[in-house]
């Protein structure tokens, strides 16, 4: 029986699909964009938008950081700008690197990342391939023979290569600016966007070098955009500040007219039963992800009794888990009531509470209100 079932299943039709290329985080081709719509971010995708046509027009470098908690569309507007204005890589070209949360040798992983991707190379790349390759990404862009060799070595630790000059030359004891001229000289022949994703867990070294390339850069079209939820200016509150060429985007929950378009584009309904859209507005709390998962939710199980999805859940719990203690302990006093609650059932320093919620309000998106 199991094998004329077998014989059965094999004999109707199987999708097939071709494998054109290797992808990677980074690769300039993976440049799709999400099936969901794009609804309430018009004036910061015009902000950045903006800040492209400043670096272009001036060429001069720019640092711009999108903030906000998961879910609230940072890595979308990334997405939009880049299939806007990076679809032709004879104009533009755009590199992309992610920062890990944990792991071994992560240090640089981003600005590895985004020196593999544009030397092509792979994660299964013998190391002689790799050397092959990053010597042709950096001889052809700069030059001169000598210049380019030094540049090569000093990026050659990045790639998991040896490097013949040594991190810890005494001669050249910091690799940043040599880091600095390859992507000046990239940029130089055409415009470049590096994007760095979820920012929030880099380590000192990583902003260090951001710090040093928009700072020291000149005379070249490039922009730098970084994602990172509110941590990261918990740990650097001056992160971008006193810089003419730094600028921070907050991201604020969208409005209820947002978020209920993007319900019905999701749900594939322009009208919904009143107490169903306000119950989904709620969940969703401004946040597009949420709103994209309760509204897939609901069309599975017809009714909004549902528990949060594992994703959505896992999100909020790894952010309750950063919060300093008073600040979870607050809300922990605060979860025992509801969403509405009280100062009296609050525990918290006399005179804290307001700065306490404050915070709170700063860098979660959860719907609470205090009476």
């Amino acid at each position: 029986g199991l094998a004329l079932c077998a014989l059965w299943s094999i004999a109707l039709p199987v999708p097939a699909w071709e494998a054109i290329r290797a992808r990677r985080p980074g690769w300039s081709g993976d440049r799709q964009a999400s099936g969901t719509p794009f609804i309430g971010r018009t004036h910061e995708l015009s902000l950045l938008r903006e800040a492209l046509g400043r670096v272009e027009l001036e060429h001069a470098p720019q640092l711009v950081t999108l903030v906000g908690v998961p879910g609230i569309g940072k890595s979308r507007l990334v997405r939009e700008l880049v299939v806007a204005h990076f679809q032709d890589e004879e104009v533009r070209v755009w590199r992309e690197g992610r920062c890990l949360p944990y792991g071994d040798g992560v240090s640089f992983w981003a600005i590895a990342e985004i020196v593999k991707g544009h030397a092509g190379i792979l994660e299964s790349d013998e190391p002689g391939l790799v050397a092959e390759k990053l010597a042709r990404s950096v001889g052809g862009v700069v030059d001169d023979a000598e210049e380019a060799e030094w540049i090569r070595s000093r990026l050659a630790p990045l790639v998991g290569l040896e490097s013949d000059a040594g991190m810890g030359s005494e001669q050249r004891e910091e690799p940043f600016g040599d880091w600095r001229r390859d992507f000046e000289a990239i940029a130089r022949q055409r415009s470049l966007l590096m994007v760095i994703e979820d920012l929030h867990w880099a380590d000192d070294g990583v902003l260090d070098f951001l710090d040093h390339l928009t700072d020291w850069a000149a005379g070249v079209p490039l922009m730098i955009v970084c994602t990172a939820r509110p941590e990261l200016l918990e740990r650097r509150p001056a992160w971008g500040g006193g810089t003419l060429n730094a600028l921070t985007l907050g991201l604020s929950p969208l409005a209820n007219d947002d978020a209920a378009r993007l319900i019905a584009s999701v749900l594939d309904r322009a009208v919904l039963p009143a107490e169903t859209q306000i119950e989904l507005l709620e969940r969703a709390g401004g946040n597009p992800l949420y709103a994209e998962q309760f509204a897939l939710l609901y069309l599975e199980r017809g009714s909004t009794d549902f528990p949060l999805p594992e994703n959505v859940h896992g999100l909020i719990a790894a952010r309750l888990d950063t919060l300093p203690r008073e600040e979870k302990v607050l809300l922990q006093d605060a979860a025992v009531v509801g969403r509405i609650f009280w100062s009296g059932a609050l525990t918290a320093p006399k005179g804290s509470l307001p700065d306490l919620l404050h915070a709170l309000a700063q860098v979660m998106v959860l719907d609470f209100r205090l009476k």
